[in-house]
């Protein structure tokens, strides 16, 4: 909307590269207490191995199993789509279209790697793949403020911040596995209201992965956890705005925080 709109946006590193999308899938039949006795501590491993040994066409070199509540099934993350060795475009109709396909065909050569190489897995299958592919990277609006890899890595709390964030830069950067850069322990950032708010249009408030930062911030900043909360304090904004008669730039940050303070929110 954004970009239709006119409004000035940004995609990827300083070479326009933009990160890895990702197809998730579920299994369902897994023998759980088995993978978590014998299957995890060797599942890295046994990736690299069929990797290097050309059993399987695997696309990343390490994998992600998370149990979810009903018995026996696992959210898996085994997945790195790129085409040529370049990450596809998630802006990009073709990119999209091959991303579907290809993560699809992935999945079930993971699904087969894990029946055969994986205990716990021997009696689990495929029950339902993601309903499109996780696109980590498209556009970014250049906002009133442009987060920065500096702020993230020297924990930077805004006098308008909205949320606070403490993953780790995750940057998947064509590889088989991304590059991590931890905070020190007990260091968070926050991120600012003025990186929600374009610089072109007044009522126009962008979250999650779209707003207003720099690569390095957004290998960060792109996660879920945050996403959530901008879009809550978007909404509180909008309302305050509404209520006031002002417009999104004008509003009170000091009376945003209250609103978002007793809904939960940690400012600090």
């Amino acid at each position: 909307m954004a970009a239709a709109a006119g409004v000035q946006t940004i995609k990827g590193d300083d070479a326009g590269a933009v990160m890895n999308p990702t197809m998730m899938f579920f299994a369902q039949g897994m023998d759980f207490a088995l993978y978590q006795e014998k299957g995890m501590s060797v599942l890295d491993d046994r990736i690299k191995e069929a990797i290097r040994e050309g059993k399987y066409p695997l696309t990343v070199s390490k994998g992600l199993v998370i149990p979810t509540f009903r018995p026996g099934e696992a959210i898996i993350k085994l997945s790195s789509l790129a085409r040529n060795g370049h990450a596809l475009d998630g802006s990009l109709i073709a990119d999209i279209t091959y991303a579907e396909l290809k993560g699809r065909k992935d999945v079930e050569i993971v699904m087969e790697f894990l029946n055969k190489e994986i205990p716990g897995f021997a009696g689990a299958f495929l029950s339902d793949t993601a309903v499109q592919v996780g696109i980590r990277e498209t556009r970014r609006i250049v906002g009133r403020y442009v987060l920065t890899e500096a702020d993230v890595l020297a924990g930077r709390i805004f006098d308008d911040v909205v949320c606070l964030c403490s993953w780790p830069l995750e940057l998947w950067e064509g590889g088989m596995e991304p590059r991590m850069v931890f905070l020190p322990e007990g260091l968070y950032y926050g991120i600012p209201y003025r990186s929600l708010l374009s610089r072109e249009i007044n009522n126009l408030l962008v979250t999650g992965r779209a707003i207003s930062m720099d690569h390095g911030a957004f290998a960060s900043a792109r996660v879920m956890g945050p996403c959530l909360a901008e879009g809550q304090a978007a909404g509180k904004a909008c309302a305050l705005a509404l209520s006031s008669g002002r417009s999104l730039d004008e509003i009170a940050i000091g009376r945003l925080h209250e609103l978002l303070a007793k809904v939960g929110a940690r400012l600090s």
